[in-house]
């Protein structure tokens, strides 16, 4: 379905993490996103962002925002799934599977490189974690 333009894929949870799967089995790189409401008003003054968006293999929906979108255009969402709980079941995939992660975290966030990365360890301790903190600021 499209959100004033933006396309949320409805599916299950069960769907969400078979697509996630397949995603981690191909050789080749998969862009998810987790839309709320936020992000859909963001896409109205952004083109580029809601080009972005609509560019990713999965669009999930996250907010009780695109849930009441879905209601307005009288379809049912299947399932909402939260960024950070998606992020989690992803961590135990990769877990699962023996997979390396890369983690870039906005180095004007709340959490540092190292700390978020301590963080996950602490659940998933068998994950080999790469990354680094990354400016996410450019100039215009």
């Amino acid at each position: 379905m499209n959100i004033l333009g933006v396309k949320v894929d409805n599916l299950t949870k069960k769907e969400i993490l078979e697509k996630v799967r397949f995603f981690l089995a191909e050789p080749k790189f998969h862009q998810i996103a987790t839309i709320n409401p936020e992000f859909i008003l963001e896409s109205q003054k952004n083109p580029e962002f809601k080009k972005i968006l609509n560019n990713c293999n999965l669009n999930v929906a996250d907010g009780f925002g695109i849930r009441l979108a879905f209601w307005r255009f009288g379809k049912k969402l299947k399932a909402r799934f939260a960024g950070a709980d998606l992020m989690l079941e992803i961590l135990k995939i990769a877990q699962k599977q023996n997979l390396n992660v890369f983690l870039a975290v906005n180095k004007d966030g709340l959490s540092t490189f190292e700390e978020t990365k301590e963080a996950i360890l602490k659940i998933y301790p068998d994950l080999e974690i790469n990354g680094g903190n990354i400016d996410t600021k450019t100039e215009a």
